[in-house]
């Protein structure tokens, strides 16, 4: 695996960001994956960080054959086929994207897409319930791609601010669903906990104008090792 990087790596690519995650020495023993959908993401973390075990959580039945492929190939490594919310719950999912990916439980119930087969009843779990249970280990590293739904999932995790250094999160620029936080209250929901911006992993423009709509965001903790200078660069000699 080549893991050289050096300060003109590409922004806005997530396997850049891992590659950096893994030379600084960023060792998790664990990553929770929210909203894992077929595992790409999980598959690509894998190569780097080989030793991690991985927990997936994906509300989507359709993925559970691709994610119980992962687990027997990774031992130490589960799936959950459930949302995550900020309590135990029942919620509708709406169906919609390409593979799935689309789906979202911010919409909320919409008997008109019920009928549609474009909803359906799906359970909710909380993280914190998760680690509670010891169903999973605390993670070092929270990955979560839920479609707007991130901070109403994170009610319900709060947990994961205990031992984790690094998040990436999915953030919207436009309000393309009525309740999605924008990208600066997830910033501000981020730095009251203590974390700050690392790096931009990913980006997507809207295809209505070319116009940014959504960013992947790295946030670190601000005390943790990955800032442990401000240097802008190595002292010459």
């Amino acid at each position: 695996m080549e893991t050289n990087m050096n300060s003109h790596s590409a922004v806005g690519d997530m396997s850049t960001l891992l590659s950096d995650l893994y030379n600084r020495n960023f060792r998790p023993a664990s990553i929770i994956d929210i909203g894992a959908n077929n595992g790409a993401w999980s598959r690509m973390a894998k190569k780097f960080f080989r030793d991690s075990d991985f927990y997936m959580i994906e509300p989507l039945e359709e993925m559970e054959k691709e994610l119980s492929d992962f687990c027997s190939a990774n031992p130490g490594s589960k799936y959950f086929i459930c949302g995550a919310g900020a309590k135990e719950d029942i919620l509708y999912l709406t169906i919609g994207g390409e593979n799935l990916t689309g789906s979202n439980f911010v919409f909320g119930e919409n008997e008109f897409l019920k009928k549609e087969s474009k909803q359906r009843p799906v359970r909710v779990r909380t993280m914190d319930s998760l680690i509670e249970n010891e169903e999973i280990n605390p993670p070092e590293f929270v990955k979560m791609d839920i479609q707007g739904f991130e901070l109403e999932a994170l009610k319900g995790g709060q947990k994961l601010f205990e031992k984790a250094d690094v998040f990436i999160l999915e953030t919207n620029c436009f309000e393309f669903m009525k309740g999605v936080p924008l990208v600066h209250e997830v910033v501000i929901y981020f730095a009251e906990r203590g974390f700050v911006i690392y790096d931009f992993p990913g980006f997507l423009r809207r295809p209505y104008d070319g116009a940014l709509a959504q960013m992947d965001i790295c946030f670190v903790r601000k005390d943790c090792f990955l800032r442990d200078t401000n240097l802008w660069d190595k002292p010459a000699g």
